[in-house]
């Protein structure tokens, strides 16, 4: 099994079900795998080929799910970028994972001013919400750009999907290397362990560029279950959330939770 097939099996199953909510923003799996094989046709039209290898670098957002689908249908393995790194750490990622494109989000514009300098393989950047010389709007890419019909590069399980970089207390990061099989067997894991089906509802709280979350995209997706999306965890955002989309699963560290529980008021809501 492919990742592609896991959005193929969810949009058979759940076409007509709600696949996303992000604020007032709601998708169906149908809209969800339309938009996501129109933003695979928007990356290809900049001129970027199956194989380069592209990266992200935002919050949480439906917009993140879609792109870490893309990764088969456009053929282009994905860096999820931590949010919390400093230029000189996402220079060295970008030059050393040979990113030629990177999806940006608005709050991150500043960031990406400091290190753009030093990245001169970055040929493209595509925005979500802001402007910056020389990007593409996400949007334009999904709205300009017909569906692709299939994905355009036949993967096999043991290549690399992901290239995630990680590190310890020393050193510059190094790039993991997650294979379709990693991924997607992990998924097939989580919901054995978890207990997911269709009727949860997942609120994507912890950052999504960490696999504390990464996951859920695909397991999540794979039931048919309803992702729910915060920009990041905030007290009072999550509890919301939770209350207002009738969130059934998350994950957070013992932090967050402790926050949570803490929080003054936390009594009133469901």
């Amino acid at each position: 099994m492919l990742l592609r097939d896991v959005l193929t099996h969810a949009v058979k199953l759940y076409g007509d079900k709600v696949a996303s909510i992000d604020s007032d923003v709601q998708y169906t799996y149908h809209q969800t795998s339309e938009r996501i094989y129109r933003l695979a046709a928007g990356l290809l039209s900049l001129g970027l080929q199956p194989g380069d290898n592209i990266a992200i670098l935002a919050n949480n957002s439906h917009r993140y799910l879609e792109t870490y689908f893309v990764t088969d249908i456009a053929g282009m393995p994905l860096s999820p970028l931590n949010t919390r790194l400093a230029a000189s750490e996402f220079e060295f990622i970008l030059n050393d994972g040979e990113v030629k494109a990177l999806i940006l989000g608005a709050e991150f514009v500043d960031m990406y001013n400091n290190f753009k300098a030093g990245t001169p393989d970055l040929h493209h950047v595509i925005t979500l919400n802001c402007e910056v010389e020389g990007g593409v709007q996400y949007e334009d890419l999904i709205a300009n750009n017909a569906p692709l019909s299939h994905s355009v590069r036949e993967w096999s399980e043991t290549d690399m999907l992901n290239l995630c970089y990680t590190g310890g207390t020393t050193g510059l990061p190094k790039g993991v290397m997650l294979s379709q099989r990693a991924i997607v067997s992990n998924a097939e894991h989580a919901i054995i362990n978890m207990g997911l089906g269709e009727f949860d509802t997942w609120l994507h709280v912890a950052p999504m560029f960490h696999l504390a979350d990464a996951w859920a995209c695909y397991a999540v997706t794979m039931v048919g279950a309803t992702h729910v999306f915060i920009p990041g965890f905030a007290p009072q955002a999550a509890l919301e959330a939770i209350e207002k989309h009738r969130v059934t699963k998350t994950i957070m560290v013992p932090t967050m939770i402790n926050f949570l529980v803490n929080f003054p008021g936390v009594s009133s809501y469901d």
